[in-house]
């Protein structure tokens, strides 16, 4: 009998200890070769009204996709006490919501489909005086079974966030070769 209480305790023990679930990452741009932007200040400013209702799900993810563009900011764009230039980042949408993928064949497993949009406005000025601004607005989308774990649904965000900031650091990149800021 006291075999099988100590068989039943390690089995109950087993079931009961959670699975380790990986953490949520973002890429880290403080490292980056840094673009000349030579920033003395910036104000980061939200627009983004989302709804906590559905299909909005951003509320739910470990980092919503408006604080990714805001960590995203603050790394990109150190500032520097000497310079000249200040800078808005005015983040006008920045949602991911959830809907259903239905398949029109029996067949057919239906889905979740996830669509990440954003639209930011990067906007310098100098002594007050608005020089010019970049406006970078994009959109990702995924589709996963219903049935997929919560945890396999969080690597799919981050995966989604991960390609949405690329995206606009390659673009701020592209475009900071074409018009940079006049030198200091």
């Amino acid at each position: 009998m006291r075999y099988f209480f100590l068989l039943l305790c390690g089995l109950l023990a087993g079931c009961i200890s959670s699975p380790k679930v990986r953490p949520f990452h973002l890429p880290d741009y403080t490292l980056s070769r840094p673009l000349t932007y030579q920033i003395q200040s910036k104000e980061i400013i939200s627009q983004v009204h989302n709804s906590h209702r559905l299909p909005h799900i951003g509320h739910k993810m470990p980092v919503s996709p408006e604080d990714a563009i805001k960590d995203f900011s603050r790394q990109r764009f150190p500032e520097k006490q000497s310079a000249l230039y200040t800078m808005k980042v005015v983040i006008e949408n920045a949602d991911m919501r959830q809907e259903n993928d239905i398949k029109d064949h029996w067949y057919q497993q239906n889905n979740l489909k996830y669509t990440l949009t954003y639209s930011v406005r990067f906007q310098f000025y100098q002594n007050g005086n608005f020089l010019f601004e970049k406006v970078l607005n994009g959109y990702e989308m995924r589709s996963v079974p219903k049935r997929t774990k919560l945890a396999e649904k969080e690597l799919l965000w981050q995966e989604m966030l991960t390609d949405m900031l690329k995206k606009i650091n390659q673009k701020l990149e592209e475009d900071h070769a074409t018009q940079p800021l006049p030198p200091l």
